[in-house]
């Protein structure tokens, strides 16, 4: 049987400065003789109306954000989406009423899921809600030392909820239940149930009159009720709580989060994903819109955390964002993070790569190609067949990964 070598060779500096090389490399390991042959650089250029990014049949896609740019009926490409996606969250409820066609459409003979029908998720404020007057109806407000309340500096209208109350936890549990009742999603996705919320940096201090900011609070991070800032563990606990609750009011649906990270590396996100189904981890492999890896330790516990999801029988959405750098740097970090995600994913792991001029959803070939897709865009490759291996190098230095697969089908 003709198998397959997915091959990253990482250059990694001491000081934390990635871009090396990355290769994907085809090897017929029962025929010695033709030991390693190259793939073409230009196999297959697609017409314009084939998939535009990466169709790896190991290679489950996900849109995360699906509350950008449109969709649903003003979307022209639902159909192709529906296709070749294998998670959508929707932040808008563009596809409510549409879920029927599109679990159609995701298992005719154009797909690129292994016949797997798409996951349609309800985008929900896992930790927050929109408006202050409507989190204090609520209750289960989040509150600093201070005793103000908490919004997010980058939304500053979406107020924190105490994930560690057992009022929020049945209250967006039985909010979950009504959206899936209502509008046929496959399931729900649970947003910022990580610790960020506690970053002092993340938050605003708003006064009880659900108007005025706090200026001279400095310390803006969730208290107990004795007023002491609440522990990453105590939050983390919480979250799991509001996922476990969420899965017994919506037993037999999909459920996902964001808040998953890197084993080792900030915080111990099991308990959020031993009570879900898929979890995300934002910002995966670089961290917001960087174009560096931290270091080789920081490389190899993001693909460990795919592994660590398999043992755990659960599924990663590995969401990487980029700054709006040039098409070249672009396709080379874009290689990288692939060959990278290739090396730990079991074929249940969900892949996005991201830009700041692009988010990845279905969009027809464009000029930024104008002789078809570089072969990496259009390439399908099967399952592994065992976990990825070093092969020489040292820590730190030249290292090359690789990691045998079966081929397509």
């Amino acid at each position: 049987m003709k198998k397959l070598h997915v091959t990253a060779l990482i250059s990694l500096a001491l000081a934390g400065i990635v871009i090396g090389i990355v290769t994907l490399v085809g090897r017929h390991t029962t025929q010695p003789s033709h030991a390693v042959n190259q793939i073409p650089t230009t196999p297959n250029t697609p017409a314009a109306s084939s998939v535009p990014f990466d169709t790896y049949r190991v290679l489950r896609l996900t849109d995360s954000e699906n509350d950008q740019g449109g969709g649903g009926a003003a979307d022209p490409y639902l159909q192709e989406q529906s296709e070749h996606f294998g998670v959508i969250v929707d932040g808008v409820s563009d596809y409510s009423g549409k879920i029927a066609q599109m679990h159609a459409w995701s298992t005719d003979a154009n797909n690129t899921n292994n016949g797997k029908p798409i996951i349609v998720l309800a985008y929900q404020g896992g930790s927050h809600i929109g408006g202050c007057t409507n989190a204090v109806k609520i209750g289960s407000m989040a509150v600093d030392p201070a005793g103000n309340y908490l919004s997010t500096q980058a939304y500053p209208n979406s107020f924190l909820m105490d994930i560690t109350q057992s009022g929020w936890q049945s209250y967006i549990a039985t909010h979950s239940q009504s959206t899936l009742s209502s509008d046929g999603y496959d399931g729900v996705w649970m947003d910022v149930l990580g610790p960020e919320s506690l970053s002092n940096g993340y938050n605003i201090a708003v006064k009880k009159d659900c108007k005025t900011q706090d200026a001279t609070d400095t310390n803006k991070v969730p208290a107990n009720a004795n007023g002491a800032p609440i522990s990453s563990t105590t939050w983390i606990q919480g979250g799991a709580a509001v996922l476990s609750a969420i899965h017994g009011a919506t037993s037999g649906h999909t459920l996902g989060f964001n808040g998953v990270r890197p084993g080792g590396l900030g915080y111990n996100s099991d308990p959020l994903l031993q009570n879900a189904d898929i979890g995300m981890t934002e910002n995966w492999m670089f961290g917001e819109n960087k174009t560096t890896v931290a270091s080789f330790t920081y490389w190899k516990a993001n693909v460990d955390e795919l592994i660590n999801a398999h043992n755990m029988g659960k599924s990663v959405q590995a969401y990487t964002k980029m700054p709006d750098v040039a098409e070249p740097e672009q396709d080379v970090i874009h290689k990288f993070t692939l060959a990278s995600f290739l090396l730990g994913t079991d074929g249940n792991q969900y892949f996005q790569f991201r830009t700041a001029r692009t988010f990845m959803r279905w969009q027809p070939v464009t000029s930024t190609y104008p002789n078809g897709l570089p072969w990496y865009k259009n390439l399908l490759i099967g399952k592994p067949t065992g976990t990825y291996s070093a092969i020489g190098g040292a820590s730190g230095c030249q290292c090359m990964y690789t990691v045998m697969v079966s081929p397509a089908v």
